[in-house]
């Protein structure tokens, strides 16, 4: 959970990044990416898979964990739109290849599909549903975040009723 919740505070800052006026948006392309890269080696993890590092990041993870190479794998969602990301970080990384903003919204848009089509169906829980406590180290302050999260959503509940 730890390491999942870390990737949703990595997808949040790539979000935030998207956000802000060019060049400093520019950013978010390499946060996105290592969101993506960081979910597929939990995945690996997860999994008990065992990917080649040679092979190109594509095929590593999206070949590298499907069932009809690793008997206990998973047919992962978003290929096309991870390759598309995949290749705008590595414009931008190794060729000075400034995204725009029309590339930026697709990328968190490419992002936020991916995350939420597979996060259930490796880890059976929704994107969303992950706790960003996790990430807190000190536990005591962790088990406060827990509960405060705990006690506002009985209080939006109680106050609300229909939003739920």
């Amino acid at each position: 959970m730890k390491n999942l919740a870390f990737i949703s505070m990595l997808h949040r800052q790539g979000v935030e990044q998207s956000l802000l006026p060019e060049p400093l948006s520019f950013t978010s392309v390499l946060t996105f990416h290592d969101a993506v890269e960081m979910f597929l080696i939990v995945t690996a993890e997860h999994l008990g898979a065992v990917v080649k590092d040679r092979d190109p990041f594509i095929k590593r993870f999206f070949e590298g964990l499907h069932p009809s190479n690793f008997a206990d794998g998973v047919e992962l969602q978003g290929q096309y739109r991870i390759k598309r990301l995949n290749d705008l970080r590595n414009g931008f990384k190794h060729t000075a290849g400034f995204p725009g903003p029309v590339a930026i919204a697709d990328a968190k848009a490419d992002t936020a599909h991916f995350l939420e089509e597979n996060t259930p169906r490796v880890f059976g829980l929704a994107f969303d549903d992950i706790d960003l406590a996790e990430v807190v180290q000190h536990d005591q302050t962790r088990t406060h975040l827990k509960r405060a999260a705990e006690l506002d959503s009985r209080k939006a509940t109680v106050l609300r009723p229909w939003a739920h």
